[in-house]
């Protein structure tokens, strides 16, 4: 498959994004001595979006082992991660509240990152049926770097409220 040299460099950037946020959880509490509920939940974001970029940079690979066509491969992967992605969304949304409660709530980030995952969500949905996409790989890796961008959107945003202000 030809590629599967894209899905290892994705899966080499979400181990990196999960190291990067073990770094932080570290050093934001250094910096804080204690966190709020929103600073977790970004945390927590994170952390989910780093293993869901890992999980779907591996499971196309997986499914090729079994010797299936290539349609079959980013169409199953493709449904996998939408309900995966859309798990996520859920999350997210019923904690909203609890992600106003942080005094240096952003509206705009909260909003963007709602859209990128939202993006994913429906671009995975399209090509798992085969709508538009025909189930091939580049609608994939689109939702990839969706999802990588929500990982990289909360890793600035938690960065920013852990470093020291002063």
């Amino acid at each position: 498959m030809e590629a599967e040299p894209i899905l290892g460099v994705y899966a080499q950037l979400a181990v990196f994004i999960v190291g990067l946020s073990g770094i932080i959880g570290v050093v934001g509490r250094g910096a804080n001595d204690s966190w709020i509920a929103a600073d977790y939940l970004r945390f927590r974001t994170m952390i989910a979006s780093g293993f869901v970029l890992l999980f779907q940079s591996i499971l196309p690979i997986i499914l090729l082992h079994f010797a299936l066509s290539p349609r079959a491969v980013w169409g199953w992967s493709s449904a996998v991660m939408a309900l995966i992605v859309c798990s996520q969304q859920v999350w997210r949304y019923s904690n909203y509240s609890r992600s106003r409660v942080d005094p240096k709530y952003n509206v705009f980030t909260w909003w963007l990152g709602t859209a990128l995952q939202v993006s994913a969500s429906v671009v995975l949905i399209l090509n798992a049926a085969g709508i538009g996409f025909n189930g091939t790989f580049a609608p994939y890796l689109l939702a990839m770097s969706l999802v990588l961008a929500l990982s990289c959107l909360a890793f600035i945003r938690l960065l920013s409220m852990s470093l020291p202000r002063g």
